[in-house]
């Protein structure tokens, strides 16, 4: 009723909805874009949200039958406010003869992971292999896990890097996960309990700290010494120290839980992420699963270099020899895969760290000898031997006399020498 026609918002329309009695004040905008973007429906003067079918606050705009999911350019503006009175009619959040439990209108749509967690920053991911392992344990086991915990500037990233049932003393390990992620000398890793159990999903949301956790596992028919043993102490002092960084339970639909402990004995459950994809597929065409049995040696990890290890890592290689005296500077962020954090360093060591975060499996070995400077001969030889060893060997340093020094190489070992070099100012470059 009583449609206005305005320029507040851009094109707009202002109007009243009047669902079971009461009058519910709304705006249609018609967003610069339209008709290739759906106009906007929101409330106008709500004190209170009107739908779970709504974005934001009490002036959220409503979610309706069409969105950008399903947009076509044939909907018309009047036809959203006609699926906003649906909405409002069928859910009546003020009109008379309110039902005691609002009714939802179903929901149409299927989010993808990134939306329903983009509210949650503290998570832990489930790999294929962790979670067909819980799959396979039966029910009311037991038994002691190590996880990390890694600070990103938006979230927090619990990983678990392997496990130890209560009864037996094989180890379960994920070999996926890169070994730095555990930190130097395993710093970074730390204790958990896990209970396999029969427990309804819906009910662990609800546990009060880790007393609730203990309630709740009691009820499950858990036997707690293995949590007791931890949480349990001479001293307030040693109990600190003894007490699980995080309990894991796998509820009887076999998804994990995993409950970090504070030292107050409060809870904080972590938002499972797992991926989507298959585990089983890949990118890699038939002609590159050779890669895992072959090495390369890069000579010169550059802007060049380094994306090319970069690539072969990704693509499956097995073994990288990198070699390079020059160290990183701001001037070469514009084209390098490194950043600030490794300003100073060896580009060697800072391409070996980039490269051990991207797969777990993967050997590298570095040096940072001038081939071609002031330097031992005998290291330089031993370098060299090392370089002819390789399947494949790579000059990107763009310097006669290493490519010279290579070529050498390349024909007493009978292998094959790939040389680029990429000329400054962006004008292009030669391959060979």
């Amino acid at each position: 009723m009583g449609a206005t026609w305005s320029l507040d918002e851009g094109l707009c329309v202002d109007a009243v909805i009047r669902a079971h009695d009461h009058d519910y004040h709304v705006r249609l905008i018609y967003p610069i874009f339209f008709p290739s973007v759906p106009p906007i429906v929101r409330p106008v003067g709500a004190h209170e949200r009107w739908s779970s079918h709504q974005y934001g606050r009490v002036d959220g705009p409503l979610c309706l039958e069409w969105g950008p999911d399903n947009w076509h350019p044939e909907v018309t503006g009047a036809r959203m406010l006609e699926s906003a009175y649906r909405l409002l009619y069928t859910e009546n959040p003020l009109g008379i003869e309110r039902p005691a439990l609002a009714m939802t209108v179903p929901s149409r749509h299927r989010l993808a992971i990134g939306q329903e967690v983009r509210g949650n920053h503290v998570r832990f991911n489930m790999g294929h292999d962790l979670g067909a392992y819980l799959e396979r344990l039966p029910a009311d086991t037991s038994g002691l896990f190590k996880f990390s915990v890694h600070v990103r500037k938006e979230s927090w990233l619990a990983l678990i890097h392997e496990i130890r049932l209560a009864e037996g003393t094989d180890i379960w390990n994920d070999n996926s996960i890169p070994a730095c992620m555990r930190g130097r000398d395993d710093a970074l890793l730390r204790i958990g309990i896990l209970f396999k159990t029969n427990l309804d999903p819906a009910i662990l949301s609800r546990a009060d700290g880790l007393d609730g956790l203990k309630d709740f596992l009691r009820q499950a028919g858990c036997a707690l010494d293995i949590l007791d043993e931890q949480t349990g102490g001479e001293s307030d002092a040693a109990r600190s120290d003894r007490r699980p960084f995080g309990v894991l339970i796998v509820d009887r639909e076999n998804t994990p839980h995993l409950f970090i402990v504070f030292d107050d004995d409060g809870t904080l459950e972590l938002t499972l992420v797992r991926s989507e994809i298959d585990a089983t597929a890949s990118r890699t065409s038939d002609e590159h699963r050779g890669l895992a049995n072959k090495s390369v040696a890069i000579i010169g990890v550059g802007s060049a270099g380094g994306k090319i290890a970069m690539t072969l890592t990704r693509m499956g290689i097995g073994r990288l020899f990198l070699v390079d005296h020059d160290l990183f500077f701001p001037e070469n962020i514009e084209r390098h895969i490194l950043d600030w954090a490794h300003v100073g360093d060896h580009k060697v060591d800072g391409v070996l760290e980039v490269l051990s975060r991207i797969r777990a499996n993967l050997e590298v070995e570095i040096s940072r000898l001038h081939l071609t400077g002031q330097e031992s001969t005998a290291a330089v030889s031993g370098v060299l031997n090392k370089v002819g060893q390789c399947d494949l060997l790579i000059d990107a340093t763009a310097n006669p006399s290493v490519f010279n020094l290579l070529a050498a190489v390349a024909s007493a070992s009978q292998k094959a020498l790939v040389w680029m070099q990429v000329y400054a100012g962006g004008t292009g470059g030669m391959i060979a």
